[in-house]
């Protein structure tokens, strides 16, 4: 039976942009990191997922 996941299109990233974006993201302003390790993994999570998200969106593949 056929399945369906959603997955990111990696081949049409643009590095560039993303390079672009991380510089200038939270992720390189330390002066604005929360001090607590927990919140930064989740804040870097965060971040990162949404640059993926918006570079490479999520599409839906089907699986058989």
């Amino acid at each position: 039976m056929p399945q369906t996941t959603r997955r990111h299109h990696w081949c049409q990233l643009d590095v560039d942009q993303l390079c672009e974006q991380l510089r200038t993201s939270i992720i390189c302003q330390p002066d604005m990191w929360p001090g607590d390790i927990d919140d930064m993994t989740a804040m870097y999570e965060s971040e990162l997922a949404a640059m993926l998200d918006r570079l490479i969106p999520f599409r839906e593949v089907v699986l058989s």
